[in-house]
């Protein structure tokens, strides 16, 4: 019987002993995920609040097409005829955004090779 008691014992200090680990770990990350939130708001709204973000820098200039028409020419390889240039407002775009943005560009640079058959 008291092998049992013992067998008990062990087994309600292990399972304890495991939440408990696990409580903890589980608050230490909730913890940081909280100061890294803070963090990033802070950051955002110091970036927000600069002067830096004018809206001067949505103009539209021939140097600016002369580039960007220059970057899509380096990309596809091909005369590029710009219809239309936007402006992404949208500071949260993130590296999904971005992944596919670039799969389009390199969706229209195709390279066909001319070989005899």
């Amino acid at each position: 019987m008291e092998t049992i008691l013992q067998a008990l014992f062990i087994l309600i200090f292990g399972i304890s002993a495991v939440f408990a680990s696990i409580s903890f770990f589980f608050l230490i990350i909730f913890v940081l995920k909280k100061i890294d939130e803070k963090i990033n708001e802070f950051r955002v709204n110091k970036k927000l609040k600069s002067d830096s973000l004018t809206e001067k820098e949505n103009v539209l200039t021939p140097e600016l097409v002369a580039v960007i028409s220059a970057a899509i020419f380096e990309v596809i390889n091909k005369p590029v005829h710009i219809r239309k240039i936007k402006f992404l407002k949208d500071e949260k775009s993130g590296s999904w955004t971005a992944l596919g943005r670039q799969n389009i560009m390199g969706s229209h640079a195709i390279r066909v090779s001319r070989t005899k058959i």
